[in-house]
């Protein structure tokens, strides 16, 4: 009887120091090449217009057939060939960042025509939608390249 106590206070013990998760603070080089590749997504509740595309402020030049977007100078910066993900309804389209759009408020985004067909008529104008960057790395299905 006192052998079966010691063996399961041990066993107690063993699984309790098992079970105690480690105070380490996680470095860059333990986080997996997946994890990295996934950033905080923001969900921006705005306005969605159509422009049409030529030399982009991110230097390339499109077409109006390209699925690309615009965004507020404050959000272009630093995320030129990203792709954001965008919805109205059960619509929803992929775009590539290139331009700016100087008039848009925060939330709100110029797409080219392509990408505004995809949600909406040319004829609507503007279009409230919700939108988000994709993590990066991401590669849109192939319709959108």
């Amino acid at each position: 009887m006192v052998r079966l106590s010691v063996i399961a206070t041990i066993a107690s013990l063993v699984l309790a120091v098992y079970a105690t998760p480690l105070n380490r603070t996680q470095s860059e080089s333990d986080v997996s090449s997946e994890s990295r590749l996934i950033d905080k997504r923001d969900s921006y509740k705005g306005r969605a217009t159509w422009f049409n595309v030529g030399l982009g402020s991110c230097g390339k030049t499109d077409n109006d057939n390209d699925f690309i977007v615009a965004l507020n100078p404050g959000k272009t910066r630093g995320h030129c060939d990203r792709w954001i993900h965008v919805k109205k309804g059960n619509k929803e389209v992929y775009a590539k960042v290139r331009d700016t759009c100087p008039s848009c408020a925060p939330a709100a985004i110029d797409l080219s025509p392509a990408a505004f067909k995809k949600l909406g008529t040319l004829d609507a104008g503007v279009l409230n939608i919700t939108w988000t960057f994709t993590a990066t790395g991401f590669k849109p299905p192939s319709k959108y390249l």
